[in-house]
């Protein structure tokens, strides 16, 4: 069984606000950790339902999508990284009809969500709303349909409630792994990252 696996930052465990997803952040590093943390989780948790194969693709458009310790990842995984990706899109670069399954890690909540946790797509400024065919989405909304184009259901999310009820409205079968409860765009109820991991993993597994 194969999974791809789509990283942001924002949804990570611990991550409340937009200093924690830019370097000039106090806690940029560590949210780097807890990023790979998730990642580590997520593939766990899959691992001991049966998959064997995973490739992580980085999403995070902070110092050219590179924000994973690549010294703390699953060794068992291959990971897409860094830019331009063979003249494709940013995103879902390397995903094809082999992979049975992806995985949204750390996501967020589509821009003009009412409180999700750095809500946002795409751009943080720029866009004030993303829409496909008039409905208003989200980076995972969209990334969920790039893989049905491809037959690969999306199976889970991680991050806030918010972006985990956007992502069951629009993929009903899909399994959230909530690691905190968005209070306003920058403050939330936070799992600890020590804590975080688990949950996960456990979503991952189901």
């Amino acid at each position: 069984m194969r999974v791809y696996i789509s990283v942001d930052m924002e949804g990570a465990s611990g991550v409340t606000r937009w200093e924690d997803v830019v370097t000039r952040g106090q806690d940029y590093q560590r949210a780097r950790s807890w990023m790979t943390a998730d990642v580590n989780a997520a593939i766990a948790g899959a691992r001991r339902a049966g998959a064997t194969e995973f490739v992580v693709e980085e999403n995070h458009g902070i110092e050219m999508l590179c924000n994973l310790q690549m010294d703390e990842i699953d060794p068992a995984a291959d990971v897409i990284r860094g830019l331009p990706r063979n003249h494709q899109a940013t995103t879902m670069a390397g995903l094809d009809a082999s992979f049975d399954a992806v995985f949204l890690v750390a996501h967020h909540a589509r821009v003009r969500s009412r409180v999700g946790i750095c809500a946002h797509t795409i751009s943080y400024t720029e866009y004030r709303d993303v829409r496909l065919d008039g409905q208003s989405v989200g980076e995972g909304e969209i990334f969920a349909l790039a893989a049905a184009q491809h037959g690969v259901p999306t199976a889970l999310v991680t991050g806030d409630d918010v972006v985990a009820a956007e992502m069951s409205a629009r993929c009903p079968t899909i399994e959230a792994a909530v690691v905190k409860r968005a209070l306003a765009n920058t403050a939330g109820v936070i799992i600890p990252p020590v804590r975080a991991p688990s949950v996960v993993a456990h979503a991952a597994a189901r």
